[in-house]
């Protein structure tokens, strides 16, 4: 019997208008597709068709639900629709963009509504901003570990520089940024950290 396709979801963790978020995703995933072992695939996964999450749960805490599991376990049919989606992963990437030190609250709704869902599954965090986010990567991974994600620590972080400001007033990613990326071994670096969370994957498809 063949083995199941391994999903990895993109998550695209920025909703404000413009955003530079699409470009960074779009950038991530030209690296990474080509690289991928045969049986996982990539999805983008874009908050901004989630917005009306709830801002805090409904019903009881998530973590109460029993599992597995089944059907569409929450009060809310956008909970039970995101739900539904988070489940067919088998790992993520956030890529956020770094707000006051932190990452934005769109993606800390995201996380909240639901908790089994992200429980056990390897997470890739990939940041963005004037020096690379990194407060945000941290923040996020510490609500992350709240959900009881798999406890690979895996990050990037991408700085922006002086083109920050034509990245959150434009929505633009020079191209000058992208070749200090380039230059700097980020490239290298995205690749780097999706092989192990791959590789995460393989493995658990071998205890399966």
């Amino acid at each position: 019997m063949a083995s199941a396709t391994k999903k990895i979801a993109i998550i695209l963790g920025s909703t404000r208008t413009p955003r530079v978020a699409p470009a960074v995703v779009a950038w991530i995933t030209g690296l990474i597709t080509p690289n991928l072992p045969e049986g996982t695939t990539i999805e983008v996964l874009d908050l901004a068709d989630y917005v009306s999450l709830p801002l805090s749960p409904e019903g009881p805490l998530p973590s109460q639900y029993p599992r597995p599991l089944t059907g569409d376990p929450y009060p809310s049919e956008i909970v039970n629709k995101w739900s539904n989606q988070i489940r067919s992963y088998a790992g993520f990437i956030f890529v956020t963009p770094q707000y006051n030190w932190s990452f934005p609250a769109v993606v800390k709704v995201a996380i909240d509504n639901i908790f089994h869902e992200w429980s056990g599954k390897p997470v890739l965090i990939v940041s963005y901003g004037g020096h690379g986010g990194n407060k945000a990567n941290s923040a996020l991974r510490q609500s992350l570990n709240g959900v009881k994600i798999h406890p690979w620590d895996g990050k990037v972080e991408l700085p922006l520089g002086g083109a920050v400001a034509s990245a959150a007033n434009k929505g633009l990613l020079e191209e000058a940024v992208i070749e200090q990326w380039v230059g700097a071994g980020k490239g290298k670096e995205v690749v780097e950290r999706v092989e192990e969370l791959t590789k995460i994957l393989s493995s658990a498809r071998e205890k399966a």
